[in-house]
């Protein structure tokens, strides 16, 4: 979320090649697919707002992921940091994630999910980012 675009919107898609280990023997395969949106809106020079979400679709191979649908909704503030550095921000996310339709264990999946970042650009060529995220249920 750059500073540069007032009102935006993006969106991306993956499937990912996936390595598990769930008996001791390694097993890889494709992942499911991940379909994702979100608006964003920048308050100012230094705070935005997004809002979007994510679906899921089963479609791994080899028993890597899950077999069931999932959606994700999830809100981000933003705020720029260029008293560290250009560019630098901190940006606390809230996911609230469940699944539907193909949960053949029968446990549900409600989980709420915090993720604050922040991202530190150094004025030579380096930037960090820590990150931790905390799951709930």
């Amino acid at each position: 979320m750059g500073a540069e675009f007032p009102d935006r919107d993006s969106g991306r898609v993956d499937n990912g090649v996936t390595p598990a280990n769930p008996t001791g023997a390694t097993v890889s395969g494709f992942g499911n697919v991940l379909g994702q949106a979100w608006i964003v809106h920048d308050l100012d020079q230094r705070w935005a707002v997004a809002l979007g979400g994510q679906l899921i679709a089963p479609t791994s191979t080899n028993g890597v992921a899950t077999d069931a649908w999932e959606q994700v909704t999830g809100v981000v503030v933003r705020a720029m940091l260029p008293e560290i550095s250009p560019g630098s921000y901190f940006a606390p996310q809230v996911r609230y994630g469940i699944d539907f339709e193909g949960n053949d264990d029968g446990r549900l999946l409600r989980q709420l999910r915090i993720a604050p970042t922040l991202n530190i650009i150094c004025r030579t060529t380096c930037s960090s980012r820590f990150s931790r995220a905390q799951t709930f249920g």
